[in-house]
């Protein structure tokens, strides 16, 4: 039988005028590459790259005709400015004819920087933890690419989002205001990457603070998600959510509060003296309070308020 095209003895098409109709192609590959230790991206990982691995790609990026199969393949890698050029050698077989064919192409290299280098460098994060009002250095510097002073405060570039979140609940569990915020900054691999903006300010009270709620006057015994308080009126403890405090009335500060004595104590009330000016008040009684115990007390509106240490 010979060839239809060339007349040469084959069974149909013979290679050459195969390959010359349907030619063997390859995709020029992209890869990316770290600036700082020059590792490469791949499968997942930043690796070295040698001439097998480079074969594998080659191979994925292949357009081969119907009936042909690849039995072998070589490369001869040379790197350029911002490509590798790959000489590559095929050994082929078509119709149980072995046959050898050379091809030529790039590896486009895209410049980029692996999390290691760029943690190293202070420009990779995944979170900006945007601290106002307050001076905060609980943090683990490994997690920490910079820290920028800003108006108010300091952002706190961190490199895993795991320790960000981790330092939000923190923050979140010793009576900070906390908002999470995130943003969409591109996307790898077809997945959406977002970067986080977590601010963390300090509310407008303290523990020993008197706040204002409604109808209600509440000491504020312990900061936290959950703000422990008494109600002076009725001396209930009880607590409440931290977002619901974002904006109190404040009816005295701690630096108000004042040291009584109690002096003594009946069914129906206790007399207490300021220890400072020695004057006298009659006040509800407090709940097992005793003769000889000492309290703080507030004057709120021309009213005593007594508050049990």
């Amino acid at each position: 039988m010979q060839c239809p095209k060339c007349g040469r003895e084959s069974r149909g098409l013979c290679i050459d005028c195969l390959l010359e109709e349907r030619p063997i192609t390859v995709k020029e590959p992209e890869l990316e590459r770290c600036t700082g230790c020059g590792l490469y991206w791949h499968k997942g990982n930043w690796t070295e790259i040698g001439k097998n691995e480079l074969a594998e790609i080659v191979r994925k990026n292949l357009k081969v005709p119907h009936g042909i199969k690849i039995e072998e393949l070589s490369i001869k890698p040379d790197e350029e400015k911002n490509y590798l050029k790959l000489d590559i050698t095929l050994l082929g077989n078509y119709k149980n004819k072995k046959f050898e064919k050379k091809l030529e192409t790039k590896v486009k290299i895209k410049k980029t920087q692996c999390k290691k280098c760029c943690r190293m460098s202070g420009s990779y994060y995944e979170a900006i933890l945007q601290v106002r009002g307050f001076e905060f250095s609980d943090l683990d510097e490994n997690f920490v690419a910079k820290a920028v002073k800003v108006a108010g405060g300091t952002d706190f570039y961190i490199s895993s989002m795991n320790y960000a979140r981790k330092l939000k609940n923190h923050l979140r569990d010793a009576g900070f205001f906390v908002n999470e915020s995130e943003k969409l900054v591109g996307m790898k691999e077809g997945k959406n990457l977002y970067r986080v903006s977590i601010s963390v300010k300090p509310p407008a009270f303290g523990e020993g603070d008197v706040l204002k709620y409604g109808n209600e006057l509440l000491y504020v015994k312990k900061l936290g998600r959950v703000v422990g308080v008494v109600d002076l009126k009725t001396g209930e403890k009880k607590g409440i959510d931290m977002n619901k405090l974002k904006k109190p009335g404040i009816a005295a500060k701690k630096s108000e509060l004042r040291n009584a004595l109690v002096s003594a104590v009946s069914p129906k009330g206790m007399h207490i003296i300021d220890t400072e000016n020695h004057e006298v008040y009659d006040v509800a009684r407090i709940e097992d309070a005793q003769s000889g115990d000492t309290m703080n007390f507030v004057r709120i509106s021309g009213k005593i308020y007594v508050i049990k240490k």
